[in-house]
């Protein structure tokens, strides 16, 4: 199964392995690559027990500061947030303590290409923070 992205350098084309696994589809050759260490090949699903425990402790760490931090810069911080949560995959559903995590922090910063790399990772984007609003429901207010 091939999920296709933009044409744009940030998304990529990746494969669903029969065992749910991720895998990237070889990039072309690029001489403006300046993504530090590469481009993660294979990415296996964190555990969904890890998912539940993580998505549901809502508190505020250096993690979801960090992660809020390449949020907000965008394309800067895309490639960092890439390789961070293709190594830490159980980092793209921590929450802070109002609820909120990397989807309503893409979707609040307009960063559609995080929203996907999200969405790909199996981010949820019908959940709400404690004050009832959904990442989608952020465009509406900004």
């Amino acid at each position: 199964d091939r999920r296709n992205s933009d044409d744009d350098d940030a998304s990529r084309n990746v494969v669903i392995n029969p065992d749910g696994s991720v895998s990237a589809l070889p990039e072309e050759e690029d001489d403006n690559d300046d993504e530090v260490g590469g481009s993660p090949t294979t990415w296996t699903p964190p555990d969904p027990e890890a998912v539940e425990a993580v998505y549901g402790d809502w508190r505020d760490t250096e993690q979801t500061t960090a992660l809020w931090t390449l949020i907000q810069e965008g394309r800067q911080g895309y490639n960092d947030l890439k390789e961070w949560l293709y190594r830490e995959p159980i980092l793209a559903f921590v929450r802070s303590k109002d609820g909120r995590g990397p989807m309503w922090w893409a979707y609040e910063a307009r960063q559609l290409d995080i929203v996907k790399l999200l969405t790909k990772l199996g981010v949820p984007q019908t959940d709400a923070d404690q004050y009832g609003n959904t990442p989608a429901s952020l465009l509406q207010k900004h």
